[in-house]
This record gives structure tokens, C-alpha cells and sequence, in this order.
């Protein structure tokens, strides 16, 4: 089974992330120094799929050679089995990595890379926040302590 797939957003689902999930939260994403993308002009001008596509295989053979069997590490660390596969979603805006623990997607952001981040270690990241969430959500941990608990885990597997 594969254990991810990464896929393109498709025009509306770039205009629901900017306008549910990207703008009501400007002031955190301001507050917490988190790098993010926003359209310059509109998002409907905006919208690259063949963009969205080259990135999205670039990140596909990327992952075939630098996943350092990363969700064999996991199951092992977690005593779990990962039975279904990881949705990864190739976007224009937002923060450049972010994840959705309701739909257990994770969102990447073209731009990461220009931006000076690794797209496979924070798409890994983002894997790690979806897997570790009900615990932070349980013991109520602060957004600090949470993003350190989860480079902890990532710097286990590299």
C-alpha cells in the first residue's frame, strides 16, 4: 500500500484554504513568525495547475529517494500500523507546510523550497503534528512545546 499521495488543489480547494483556513488566521500566523503565501492579484488569475503538477512530481521522486523509510520509522516508534494512505496537498498559499488534523490532510506550499525550507522534512513534519495530535490536543499542549516535540521525533529519523 502506498502510504502517501501527493496531489494538486484544485482552483476551489486554493480558494477555500486562503479564504477558510489561511485568512481568519492571519493575525496567529503573524504572531507566531510562520512564513505564508497570500495571492497578489486574485487567486483565480493565480492558478497554475501545470505549476501545481511540476512541483507535485518534484516532491513525488524527492520523496522515492530522501523518505529515508520514514513510515516504517514511524510504525515502529508509535507501535502502530499506518493503515491509510497520507493525502498531501500541493498548494499555491498558506503557510508553507500546514496540516488538517479534521481530514488528516497536509498542505505544502510550492514557494517552501525558494523560501529556504525542505519540502520532503517538513511534508514529514506535517505527517508527524497529524500522528501526535490527539495527544497534544489531551494534554492541552501550547503551540511551542508542540512544534519542538514534533522536530524531536523528525531529528530521531534522519
Amino acid at each position: 500500500m502506498n502510504k502517501i499521495v501527493f496531489k494538486i488543489q484544485s482552483l476551489q480547494e486554493e480558494e477555500f484554504l486562503v479564504n477558510k483556513l489561511v485568512l481568519p488566521r492571519l493575525a496567529f500566523l503573524k504572531e507566531k513568525n510562520i512564513i505564508f503565501t497570500l495571492p497578489k492579484t486574485s487567486i483565480e488569475k493565480e492558478y497554475n495547475p501545470a505549476q501545481l503538477e511540476v512541483f507535485k512530481q518534484k516532491l513525488e521522486k524527492d520523496w522515492d529517494t530522501l523518505n529515508n523509510n520514514f513510515f516504517e520509522k514511524l510504525e515502529i516508534f508509535f507501535g502502530t500500523t499506518i493503515t491509510d494512505p497520507f493525502l498531501v496537498y500541493v498548494s499555491n498559499y498558506g503557510p508553507l507546510g500546514r496540516y488538517l488534523y479534521k481530514t488528516h490532510h497536509v498542505f505544502i506550499n510550492i514557494h517552501i523550497e525558494e523560501k529556504g525550507f525542505n519540502a520532503i522534512k517538513t511534508v514529514k513534519h506535517e505527517i508527524v503534528h497529524l500522528i501526535v495530535e490527539p495527544f497534544i490536543q489531551y494534554y492541552k499542549i501550547n503551540y511551542e512545546k508542540k512544534e519542538k516535540i514534533v522536530d524531536m521525533i523528525i531529528d530521531l529519523f534522519e
